[in-house]
């Protein structure tokens, strides 16, 4: 079915059970201050190194692959699943956490959330 805007706006008006002034809303959406989404962006940026792989990673990561996440934007190529394990700890080093059980300062190693395949990442700050 092909609906035109006119019928839209129609049937959004219908939706609203008859409010008055219903008002479209916009093009796009804009922050009110254009700023990047997450406070600490634009200062950081990370490398993501595969250090091993134990087993068979799904998403085909190898050692020595890497990646750089900076300016709010995922890295591109990187397994959902393991991203979504890195990602708290990302935030964490974007407040300047400190891990008292690495050696240096400014980097972590975790391993991917699968169970049976074990991929280890190295997450570093790089100092702009």
């Amino acid at each position: 079915m092909k609906l035109d805007l006119a019928e839209l706006e129609k049937v959004v008006a219908i939706g609203t059970q008859g409010a008055q002034g219903v008002q479209k809303a916009p093009a796009t959406t804009a922050f009110p201050d254009d700023k990047p989404i997450s406070p600490g962006s634009g200062k950081k940026q990370f490398r993501i190194t595969v250090e091993g792989v134990q087993g068979v990673c799904v998403a085909r990561h190898k050692a020595g692959e890497v990646f750089m996440l900076s300016d709010d934007k995922t890295p591109k190529g990187i397994c959902l699943t393991a991203f979504a394990g890195l990602l708290p700890y990302i935030n964490a080093m974007i407040y300047d956490a400190k891990f008292d059980f690495e050696p240096r300062e400014g980097r972590i190693r975790l391993g991917c959330p699968d169970p049976d395949n074990n991929v280890v990442f190295l997450i570093e700050e790089i100092p702009r």
